[in-house]
Order: C-alpha cells, then sequence, then structure tokens
C-alpha cells in the first residue's frame, strides 16, 4: 500500500500521487487507517455472531447442570 503512495524502492517516502494530495509524514497513518477499517469490516460480522450465539449456547450448558 505504502508503494501506491509514494514509497521509493530504496524504503524512504518520495512524494505523494497526484490523486492524493497529503503530506508524506502523514502516508504511514493513511495507511494504518485503511487497514484498520478493513479489519474491522472483516472480523464485524464474525463478532456479531458470535455475541448472539454465545447466550444461547451458554443457557442450553448451564439448564443441563441446575439441580
Amino acid at each position: 500500500m505504502r508503494h501506491l503512495l509514494g514509497r521509493l524502492p530504496s524504503g524512504e517516502q518520495g512524494p505523494t500521487p497526484a490523486w492524493l494530495p497529503i503530506h508524506p509524514s502523514l502516508v504511514p497513518f493513511v495507511c494504518g487507517s485503511l487497514s484498520g477499517v478493513t479489519s474491522w469490516g472483516l472480523i464485524y460480522p464474525m463478532d456479531v455472531y458470535v455475541t448472539h450465539s454465545l447466550p444461547r449456547t451458554r443457557e442450553v450448558i448451564m439448564g443441563t447442570f441446575v439441580v
């Protein structure tokens, strides 16, 4: 991703592309923001499923041990 945003082959930050006019010091922030949003978007549906299925599972397990 950083190569798309102006990272040089030497590893140093070059000028940013014309389609994203930001200061070169903000490139790591933008890359981190995009990766955070992407990971949240991928994990959130699974987390919702687990959250909704967990209480039902716990009630069934707890119900079998009630004396």
